[in-house]
């Protein structure tokens, strides 16, 4: 829920009004609530984005924004590439193959996303080759074989991993 900070802080701000009614001795600590609550439910609509560094930190309104506009919050396909090339080698390291196996087809995905279909395919076959007794694991290393055949034109290929995925 993307506007959970700013439902928290609008509850919070009524909260703080009806609590100044109940306790108006405190009045001067239940507009602060109120006001600085109510502010900050406000300012965390307004879509903004700020870079620090190399990372991009987005207000709830950017990214409820960034939804509509996209309809997906998913990683921009550079940005996922370079975090399955950099994180690969820590998974494989604490031999987490699901995470490893997961993020290895986002990246597939992601290659042939900008139309690098060998890529997707060596990134596919690599996570393929990782021990997986899951069904969830089956289901998605069948959808993403199919996904990347279809896109490299390979239609019964295709056809059967989709099947499979079934």
């Amino acid at each position: 829920m993307l506007a959970g900070g700013a439902l928290a802080n609008g509850v919070l701000a009524l909260l703080a009004l009806l609590l100044w009614g109940l306790w108006p001795q405190a009045e001067g600590v239940w507009w602060m609530a109120a006001g600085l609550n109510g502010l900050l439910c406000f300012v965390n609509l307004v879509p903004f984005a700020s870079r620090i560094g190399k990372f991009t930190l987005r207000s709830d309104g950017a990214q409820i924004l960034r939804l509509l506009r996209r309809d997906s919050l998913g990683l921009p396909a550079p940005l996922q590439i370079r975090i399955t090339q950099e994180l690969g080698g820590l998974w494989e390291a604490i031999g987490d193959t699901v995470a490893l196996g997961a993020f290895l087809r986002m990246g597939a995905l992601a290659w042939m996303e900008i139309g690098v279909i060998d890529q997707a395919e060596e990134l596919c076959a690599q996570a393929e080759a990782l021990p997986n007794s899951q069904p969830a694991d089956r289901a998605l290393r069948d959808l993403v074989r199919g996904l990347i055949a279809s896109e490299a034109g390979k239609l019964e290929t295709s056809a059967q991993a989709l099947k499979e995925a079934e």
